[in-house]
């Protein structure tokens, strides 16, 4: 039977599982390439990590072509060839390969990058935003489907998501510092009476080092309040939504950069109660019904989100020690962070809230 030329094939579960699952393996094996650099455990490319990454990576790219060539001979147009959501996926694709050469030519003329020039490099840049768009391939399906109220159906959506998340963290890691000396135990050599001292190089140390802090507190806010703004404005989510996307976002970056197992666990349970608590939130408020509860929940996320971090910190990792109106400011900022996305997401009473 001939497709219709002003139509698209019909919405496919199976690709929506296998690219959610895919993009999210894809995530998991350079997640653990980073951990293996960050402990400096190899540098070898015959490593566990690249044959996850490189595997999941082969497979999205074949199974998103191959759909895509099978619906062109079956008569659709090449603009219309993937189910809705999916055509920026065959594209980016496609433009993935010539960015391999480019890599290598890149790496020819200006050496091997090294640190935070990983992050930074043009090419991987290039290459991680074709990545990014062919893994969410099932969240853009959702957004033009019809609503989808149990969380089993809206999972590819969230890995989707969830992959995506932990894509901007990967390639924000230099502001993902909550290993880089919150804690008491981790306080710079002077700083309790740094006033008093007139130590200049104490003095240098500690303000830079509270400048590394909140730069991490502040990028991170913009993550989580971009987020939850996001899905708040586009979906009508299901319990247990924030849990998943928190609970793994944050617990596979925090595994990625801890350096001991307490930091570990305050990132974890940070994101878990995270998780927790905006489900119960979206769930009482409704934000999908109401501006109002939109930003209140837009707003509270982040804040709470943090106000978790350092009841934790005291909890678990034995206190901060950063001043009580560093950390009072490193709650109520996050949250204008969360207010003023919400207001730039829906700008007006009129705008509608929910559409998915």
């Amino acid at each position: 039977m001939a497709a219709r030329k002003d139509s698209y094939p019909a919405a496919s579960p199976q690709l929506d599982w296998a690219s959610a699952t895919l993009g999210f393996a894809f995530m998991c094996g350079l997640i653990g390439d980073g951990w293996s650099h960050a402990h400096y455990i190899s540098d070898s490319y015959f490593t566990p990590a690249h044959a996850i990454f490189f595997s999941a990576f082969t497979l999205l790219a074949a199974i998103t072509l191959v759909t895509g060539i099978r619906n062109r001979r079956r008569g659709y147009p090449w603009s219309r060839m993937l189910p809705r959501g999916y055509a920026l996926s065959f594209w980016a694709t496609l433009l993935f390969f010539p960015g391999i050469p480019a890599d290598l030519t890149w790496h020819l003329i200006m050496g091997p990058e090294k640190s935070l020039a990983v992050l930074l490099s043009p090419t991987h840049l290039y290459l991680a935003t074709c990545i990014a768009i062919m893994m969410t391939g099932p969240l853009r399906a959702a957004l033009a489907a019809p609503p989808r109220p149990k969380l089993t159906s809206q999972l590819p959506m969230l890995i989707s998501v969830c992959a995506f998340f932990m894509l901007l963290e990967f390639f924000t890691q230099y502001a993902f510092a909550f290993d880089a000396g919150f804690s008491r135990a981790m306080a710079p050599v002077g700083y309790n009476d740094i006033d008093r001292s007139g130590n200049m190089a104490q003095i240098v140390n500690v303000f830079y080092r509270q400048i590394e802090g909140l730069f991490a507190v502040f990028v991170h806010a913009i993550l989580i309040a971009g987020i939850v703004v996001f899905l708040a404005r586009s979906f009508r989510l299901a319990f247990g939504a924030f849990t998943l996307l928190f609970t793994i976002g944050i617990g596979t970056m925090a595994a990625m950069t801890a350096n001991d197992p307490t930091t570990y666990l305050v990132n974890l349970s940070d994101g878990l109660l995270t998780g927790v608590i905006a489900d119960f939130l979206y769930m009482i408020m409704r934000p999908m019904n109401a501006l109002v509860a939109f930003r209140a929940f837009a707003t509270a996320v982040p804040a709470i989100h943090f106000a978790l971090f350092w009841l934790l910190e005291a909890a678990i990792a034995g206190g901060t020690w950063w001043q009580p109106n560093l950390i009072l400011g490193c709650i109520v900022i996050p949250a204008f962070i969360g207010l003023l996305l919400s207001v730039i997401a829906s700008p007006s009473p009129q705008a509608p809230i929910s559409t998915a």
